[in-house]
């Protein structure tokens, strides 16, 4: 019921937060202020309803012992209301990212009330150390999929507003912290930091990619568009990793001690 009721917020926010037509004629500059005021509502209730789903669905996970690498439609939705919350908290007014976000994590999050119980795997590791592993990647895998606003760069056009560094910076962050809870799950679990697991070494591959990208943004600063394709290749690591690691795992039958079933 939580994730339906902040469903429903955030789409009334992205609505709200999203561009409207200039006014025309001598109420421009109250129907400008008008349109504002209403912006505004409409970030704040983006960011309360992604904050209030992204809640619940920690807790649901953890109630249930659900692998978020296991159920793509949860790790999507968490994905995608990570964007639409980063969208807000780390950049400038952007009402067509925001309003675009908004939307699409809406729409996840009733996708995720209708498929959980039907696509949630159950973990082989249980505890705080692996939720944590699988929500802080998605995290990471929100603030690059927020990212992708900022990198429409065309030949001549000006640099983002938003540095698009900052988000490779924010994401290795968050991955760093997910690769460090995965290796004290699987201690506590199988007595080793390192199992030489599929699983992990495709993670492994999403870390090293998304840093990669982080390291070209700091080395080449001064190139916008080389700074926005490494974010662009980041992402799509990261997202594939999350959504389809343990999809390949089976498909190539591989022994891997995450995947149950």
């Amino acid at each position: 019921m939580v994730v339906g009721l902040a469903a429903l917020v955030v789409a009334l926010g992205a609505l709200m937060a999203g561009p409207v037509g200039r006014p025309k004629g001598p109420a421009v500059s109250v129907l400008a202020i008008s349109g504002e005021r209403r912006a505004r509502l409409g970030r704040w209730l983006l960011c309360l309803g992604t904050l209030a789903a992204l809640v619940a669905m920690v807790v649901a996970t953890a109630e249930r012992g659900v692998d978020i690498y296991c159920s793509t439609v949860t790790a999507a939705a968490g994905m995608l209301a990570f964007a639409a919350l980063w969208s807000v908290v780390l950049a400038p007014p952007a009402s067509e990212a925001q309003a675009s976000y908004g939307m699409l994590a809406a729409g996840a999050m009733i996708g995720y009330l209708l498929a959980r119980h039907h696509l949630a795997a159950m973990a082989v590791l249980h505890g705080a150390a692996y939720g944590l592993s699988g929500w802080t990647y998605v995290a990471g895998a929100g603030v690059l999929v927020a990212g992708l606003a900022h990198t429409s760069l065309r030949r001549g056009s000006q640099p983002p507003e938003v540095p698009v560094g900052s988000y490779l910076s924010l994401a290795t962050l968050c991955l760093t912290v997910s690769l460090a809870a995965q290796g004290a799950a699987s201690q506590w679990a199988w007595g080793s930091y390192w199992a030489g697991d599929p699983a992990e070494y495709l993670r492994l591959i999403g870390w090293i990619g998304v840093a990669l990208g982080w390291v070209t943004a700091v080395e080449f600063g001064s190139h916008p568009r080389a700074v926005a394709w490494s974010l662009r290749a980041a992402a799509c690591v990261a997202i594939v990793v999350l959504l389809g690691s343990m999809a390949l795992i089976r498909a190539l039958d591989l022994a891997s001690l995450y995947w149950v079933g």
